[in-house]
């Protein structure tokens, strides 16, 4: 159960939208392991107006192509001894995530609460939950915008497609105050795509909506290349990319820079104007 201290402050996440910091509620909350490599619940994003963050125009068809990135936006990026990262949201889409809302990979994973965590800058929830291995992306509006239009995943990095899964249940969503995740009487399988890159880094991206996995196992991807569409499957609260990093060995890594040193990050550039990682390919 969550403590009182952090329903208030949920309370308040839910009037106003505000990010806080719970690090300082003492809970003592029993934790309930998400299942291995399911990318685990996500904030419930009821709170996630559209009215709250400009665009409410009707959606119109895309043919997936990415546009060139904002030429306004400096294109060098420091050479690194890794791939690097471009933001896995399609660039028109990118206005449609909440940039104040990054749910971010655990760094402290032993403790007895289940959202008792300690994100890249030292933010404990909702910048994490325990356990948590990977980056959650939410969706402003949930499923109201993403029932009115489709939110682009693309490929981070060039690579070679490893492992998709497709065709399941993508309307999950969950309790805020447990985290408990309903997907209604359907199987909690998140669909998804697995990148491996050139130097073994492994990228993932998981609760894909429903048949839209655009790519199949061995095939190559260059960087923006379409993957398929946000959704809510698996083990997810409510619409929202799950992006993931592992090495050659499968071990967990966090894109995020504890400094925003460039050359400490895994993103191309891990802070742009609108707080979101930069839409840039590696050369």
């Amino acid at each position: 159960m969550i403590s009182a201290c952090k329903k208030m402050f949920l309370s308040m996440l839910l009037a106003t939208s505000l990010v806080t910091n719970l690090n300082g509620c003492d809970d003592g909350g029993n934790r309930e392991p998400a299942p291995p490599d399911q990318g685990g619940p996500a904030l419930d994003a009821t709170f996630l107006r559209p009215d709250t963050q400009g665009p409410t125009e009707d959606a119109t068809p895309r043919d997936g192509t990415a546009p060139s990135p904002d030429t306004a936006l400096d294109m060098s990026i420091a050479p690194r001894g890794h791939t690097v990262f471009a933001f896995p949201i399609h660039p028109d889409d990118r206005e449609h995530i909440h940039a104040g809302l990054i749910i971010g990979v655990d760094h402290d994973p032993t403790s007895t609460s289940r959202i008792l965590c300690e994100n890249y800058e030292g933010r404990g929830f909702p910048g994490c939950y325990d356990e948590h291995e990977g980056t959650d992306f939410m969706v402003w509006g949930g499923f109201e915008t993403t029932d009115a239009q489709d939110i682009r995943v693309v490929a981070a990095a060039a690579g070679t497609i490893t492992r998709i899964e497709d065709g399941h249940y993508d309307r999950c969503s969950g309790d805020l105050n447990t985290l408990d995740v309903d997907c209604n009487g359907h199987e909690m399988v998140a669909n998804r795509v697995h990148i491996r890159h050139a130097d073994g880094l492994q990228s993932r991206y998981l609760h894909l909506k429903k048949d839209s996995v655009l790519v199949s196992v061995g095939m190559t991807v260059q960087c923006g290349d379409l993957l398929g569409m946000v959704g809510s499957s698996g083990r997810s609260i409510a619409p929202h990319l799950h992006f993931e990093l592992r090495d050659a060995s499968g071990a967990l890594l966090d894109p995020y820079s504890p400094d925003d040193n460039e050359m400490n990050s895994y993103w191309s550039r891990q802070r742009v104007a609108d707080g979101l990682p930069a839409p840039i390919c590696s050369p």
